[in-house]
């Protein structure tokens, strides 16, 4: 094979690498925006858990699943971790309008999310 070949298809192989991990990296669920000046984002789905990331104002992100009083969450950056419950209240959904969280309504939160 001469050197062209060898190039293209090199570029053609690491362009379907790449499509594999952003379509992997894509998450599902409702998203919200901050709407406050920041959300800390956790490791786990504690208080205790550290603090890695913290989403700024006007940042989306889709929630993933829930665990008693947390959200699992990816950035658009693609990083995962959890917030607090409480933290809903400071974010909009797609319309801009300001999250509640209704408990009765878990079960369909996390039935539609595993669809």
């Amino acid at each position: 094979m001469n050197n062209k070949i060898k190039s293209m298809v090199s570029l053609i192989v690491a362009s379907f690498f790449f499509m594999l991990s952003t379509q992997a990296s894509a998450a599902e669920g409702p998203q919200v925006r901050v709407a406050s000046e920041f959300i800390n984002i956790h490791l786990g789905p504690a208080s205790e858990t550290p603090i890695f990331y913290v989403a700024e104002k006007d940042e989306w992100m889709v929630l993933t699943n829930r665990r008693t009083g947390w959200f699992k969450v990816q950035t658009e950056s693609g990083l995962e971790g959890w917030i607090a419950e409480s933290s809903l209240a400071s974010t909009l959904d797609e319309e801009g309008n300001p999250v509640s969280y209704n408990p009765s309504l878990v079960k369909n939160f996390i039935t539609n999310l595993s669809k």
